[in-house]
């Protein structure tokens, strides 16, 4: 499976415990959750300060985890 690819590169990506939603965040801050069956963006976000975050899924799936440390 290919993905379109973020222009300004990935920080991290993340499948959903039951693999059906990918969070593909890009290292300008953008987060785009992507169905996997239809290879296309769900809805899409951008972490505060526009930095990577990390991103990840709770056991369960319901909950949609970012975070991110500012140098501040």
């Amino acid at each position: 499976m290919a993905f379109p690819r973020n222009a300004n590169g990935l920080a991290h990506v993340a499948f959903s415990p039951d693999g059906k939603t990918l969070i593909a965040e890009g290292a300008d801050g953008r987060v785009e959750l992507w169905n996997v069956a239809s290879v296309r963006v769900v809805t899409t976000a951008r972490t505060p300060l526009n930095r990577p975050a990390l991103a990840f899924f709770s056991p369960d799936g319901n909950v949609l985890v970012l975070a991110n440390r500012s140098n501040s």
